[in-house]
């Protein structure tokens, strides 16, 4: 990145204070400004880039705008895998926004497929109960009831639940440990 950096930073401050405000049309003319700023300095393959239009997909998917969020998707996950490798949380996230933006263009091989991936980097990579993980969980589940494979999907929001639980009961005796330390 060059001298333009203090341009990007100063408009990804605007795009999430829109974001955060529900002004989602501010947001996307910022990140349109952004990545005009990217494009005209010949920055398209940083994983600042990457990051800068997932966050404005995740945008587009909150305005129902499914075929620019999925455009830009696509494009952060081939950025983030090139720059953190297969296996990473950020790659993971881009894959699971992106299955789900296909999942309300009726997008059901292309939503299982990228589902998938994402649930597989997240077995390798998270704890047996991490949130992210049994999110993904409930993600293929859908994704199979979307393509009429129902047991499969029964059995992916079993597993689910039954991560759920086991996280519940962790932090339950996790809060148990605290309080008997501190009282």
């Amino acid at each position: 990145m060059g001298y333009y950096i203090g341009e990007i930073v100063k408009l990804r401050k605007e795009f999430f204070s829109s974001f955060e405000e529900g002004d989602y049309s501010s947001a996307i003319k910022t990140g349109a400004q952004m990545l005009k700023i990217y494009k005209d300095n010949d920055d398209c393959t940083s994983l600042e880039y990457a990051n800068d239009i997932n966050n404005l997909a995740i945008v587009y998917d909150m305005v129902m705008m499914y075929d620019k969020a999925i455009k830009l998707y696509s494009e952060a996950a081939e950025i983030r895998e090139k720059h953190l490798g297969e296996k990473s949380a950020a790659l993971a996230d881009t894959l699971g926004n992106w299955a789900s933006s296909c999942s309300m263009k009726k997008m059901t091989n292309e939503a299982y497929n990228l589902h998938k991936r994402a649930l597989d980097i997240r077995k390798e990579i998270l704890s047996e109960n991490h949130e992210d993980l049994i999110m993904s969980l409930y993600n293929m589940a859908g994704a199979c009831e979307d393509l009429k494979r129902y047991e499969k999907a029964q059995k992916y929001y079993e597993e689910a639940k039954k991560r759920n639980i086991a996280k519940a009961e962790i932090s339950d005796q996790e809060m148990h440990v605290l309080c008997t330390v501190f009282w």
